[in-house]
């Protein structure tokens, strides 16, 4: 078993949704409570969209949560120069 695999179980023994981000869904969906899916947009482009699902998915977790979207838990804003 691949140590991806154990990562999945052990998620799953904690009653934890599972949530792929892929370009094979088909691959994966036995797995994954939720899949989301991002083209095969090569190496290097593949991975920023990847990264842009899994913005979303933060956000939306945040927003539901009650969490205040625009300041991280430790209650300062981050700059980066």
């Amino acid at each position: 078993m691949t140590k991806t695999l154990r990562n999945v179980k052990e998620v799953e023994a904690r009653d934890a949704p599972v949530i792929a981000v892929t370009d094979a869904p088909a691959a994966v969906g036995q797995y994954a409570t939720h899949v989301l899916e991002v083209p095969d947009a090569g190496p290097r482009l593949t991975p920023i969209l990847a990264n842009v699902q899994l913005q979303l998915v933060a956000y939306w977790v945040a927003n539901d949560l009650g969490r205040s979207i625009d300041k991280p838990a430790s209650g300062e804003k981050r700059h980066v120069e």
